[in-house]
């Protein structure tokens, strides 16, 4: 179990973690715990808790899977890629919306 302290979280932002991690992870859990000072000055105790399951699909025949990447500007693009990210040249594709 990995255990972060100290975060601090902005208004806006992405806060962004990277962990290494084993090829047999099946599921990561995300627990925030944290205490806000109230107008009043009493403190109130907050926690949010997060799971995640991760599915490798190795025993499926896909070949392709989407992504759906940010840029800069905040646009979301939708990559179609190979089944371990690489760039599958000229396949075609037909999206409906």
């Amino acid at each position: 179990m990995t255990t972060v302290d100290d975060v601090k979280f902005v208004d806006g932002e992405d806060y962004v973690l990277e962990l290494p991690i084993k090829s047999y992870i099946s599921s990561v859990n995300i627990d925030i715990e944290s205490e806000i000072e109230k107008i009043d000055k009493t403190k109130q105790k907050l926690r949010s808790r997060k799971d995640i399951t991760i599915d490798l699909e190795e025993n499926n025949d896909n070949f392709i899977d989407t992504y759906l990447q940010q840029n800069s500007k905040g646009e979301y693009t939708l990559q179609v890629k190979g089944k371990n990210g690489e760039a599958i040249p000229k396949i075609g594709a037909t999206f409906s919306y």
